[in-house]
């Protein structure tokens, strides 16, 4: 998984080909998800402890690693509980339209489609 990431953002039209090609003749690793959705809640941490916001001229405001460590856990559960939330819905609307694509290949579609948020979550690490 996490080496389809720069090709979902280059040429994702063919990205998604390859995926698709990769699932039919071996098994997706989930794991890379664990790893994905880690970055966001990591690089709050890292902002908010280390680097802060500031308002105007005011000194930079930044939270305590006891406060901002419970913060990141959460935000890394509720990513990964959105993910297989989001494949679970995916299964079932493909159920209703007579599509049988397994749980887990709609929780890898849901883990694919979020990886720009996941890689996004670069930008908590200098919270302005």
């Amino acid at each position: 998984m996490i080496n389809h990431v720069w090709g979902l953002f280059t040429h994702p039209n063919s990205e998604w080909r390859e995926i698709r090609g990769e699932e039919q003749t071996s098994h997706p690793r989930l794991y890379a998800l664990f790893v994905l959705a880690a970055i966001p809640p990591i690089s709050a941490f890292i902002g908010t402890t280390q680097v802060g916001w500031a308002h105007g001229n005011a000194p930079a405001v930044r939270l305590t690693e006891a406060s901002a460590l419970p913060l990141a856990v959460l935000s890394y559960l509720a990513m990964l509980i959105g993910v297989l939330v989001m494949g679970w819905f995916i299964h079932w609307m493909a159920r209703t339209y007579h599509a049988n694509p397994t749980l887990r290949q709609c929780v890898m579609f849901a883990a694919y489609t979020a990886t720009p948020l996941f890689i996004a979550g670069l930008s908590a690490l200098y919270p302005s």
